[in-house]
């Protein structure tokens, strides 16, 4: 396949923490088109680590057994995945906060869709995310009509307010030295 045709090539990304945010993917990856809700059976939400960014812990899927995650499935073409990448600090040699991982999750039809999310390379400790991180969430979860129970138990993940005002911007000069430190999603 040559590389021109690699670039227009369309991949499946399973969003399920801030990038599930309508405004934010605008912004990260413009011509992203929403193919729909899906579910990740076998995993959890959680939040690890510290983001300076969001003042909190930072999301990523666990393995557990009976539980699921929710969240959407997007179209993203390759130029849109280095984008994301760069938010999400995943980089290629696994120096960055997350890596792509594989997944299979069930659409609305209860199919089976292969797709990519990140997982956070490192859990560090458990931490509660702030309010507003996790309010970014929520609202993305609502606005793409997650199922009302699920938006229900994000709403009830502890949390604590920030201590100053997020998301705090990560400058060039933060990036450039092989992380950003929970830069998160």
């Amino acid at each position: 396949m040559s590389q021109d045709n690699e670039s227009r090539q369309p991949f499946l990304y399973f969003a399920y923490g801030s990038n599930l945010n309508p405004a934010q993917m605008r912004q990260r990856c413009p011509r992203h088109r929403v193919v729909g809700i899906a579910r990740l059976p076998g995993y959890r939400l959680g939040f690890y680590g510290h983001s300076t960014k969001w003042d909190g812990g930072v999301e990523t899927i666990i393995p557990q057994p009976q539980s699921e995650v929710w969240g959407v499935l997007y179209q993203l073409d390759a130029f849109e995945w280095r984008q994301l990448d760069s938010y999400q600090d995943a980089k290629d040699n696994g120096r960055g906060e997350y890596f792509h991982f594989p997944v299979e999750v069930m659409d609305e039809e209860q199919s089976v869709r292969t797709a990519i999310t990140y997982k956070k390379d490192m859990l560090d400790k458990a931490e509660r995310p702030s309010t507003e991180y996790l309010g970014i969430i929520v609202q993305g979860a609502q606005e793409h009509g997650l199922p009302a129970n699920y938006v229900a138990e994000l709403r009830h993940i502890p949390t604590r307010p920030a201590l100053y005002a997020v998301p705090r911007k990560q400058g060039p000069d933060r990036m450039s030295d092989g992380g950003c430190s929970g830069c998160g999603d």
